[in-house]
């Protein structure tokens, strides 16, 4: 499948961390970055194999039996009857875990999702150790570190929708990242008939 990657960079002081910061705040943010996506449009294109899709699927939230098809059936704006709202978010995570085998060689091996605790809200989708990575350590010109990875995906654009889950994902990835390591919110979404990744990147 062909995958459009948008990369959008944030420095950590560009975020409200303090109690003098508001939600608005962080919403005034989360908004400038999806406006950052709309104008800039995207960094790079990808080919995703589809055998990779295949494994990665295995470590998200809930298990199917034809990942392929629901992929596609994504791809083709299909909603109602066909994807509901818990297989969106599991394509969203195949992708995101597919994208990161692809583009920086992260092993299967050492993908530790955190999805089946996430309800407790202080916890990400993903943590992976920057040290081993050569790739990774390069494009994030880091020596060492985490990289917390939050994994998002949505059938229909609208705006204030992505923008709230933006926020919430800014929260979660600051109170665990910040201020030493790193973060990445994966948001994939069908934008003027394109599939997108929106890669949204913290850095300290």
């Amino acid at each position: 499948m062909k995958l459009k990657i948008s990369w959008i960079e944030l420095s950590q002081d560009l975020l409200p961390h303090s109690d003098l910061d508001s939600a608005e705040d962080l919403k005034l943010v989360s908004n400038e970055i999806l406006e950052a996506f709309e104008i800039g449009g995207y960094s790079e294109e990808l080919e995703l194999d589809d055998k990779i899709l295949t494994v990665t699927s295995v470590f998200s939230s809930k298990l199917l039996q034809d990942i392929s098809k629901s992929i596609k059936i994504y791809e083709m704006g299909r909603w109602g009857k066909l994807l509901s709202g818990d297989v969106v978010t599991v394509v969203g995570e195949t992708i995101t875990y597919a994208l990161l085998n692809q583009l920086f060689g992260i092993s299967i091996n050492d993908i530790l999702p955190f999805r089946n605790v996430k309800f407790l809200g202080t916890i990400s989708d993903l943590a992976i150790n920057i040290e081993k990575y050569d790739k990774l350590r390069k494009f994030l010109n880091a020596k060492n570190g985490l990289l917390f990875v939050e994994a998002k995906a949505t059938m229909t654009f609208r705006r204030s929708q992505i923008v709230n889950t933006i926020s919430k994902s800014l929260v979660t990835i600051e109170n665990l990242r910040y201020p030493d390591n790193y973060g990445l919110i994966s948001y994939v979404v069908k934008y003027n008939n394109q599939l997108y990744d929106m890669m949204i990147l913290i850095k300290p």
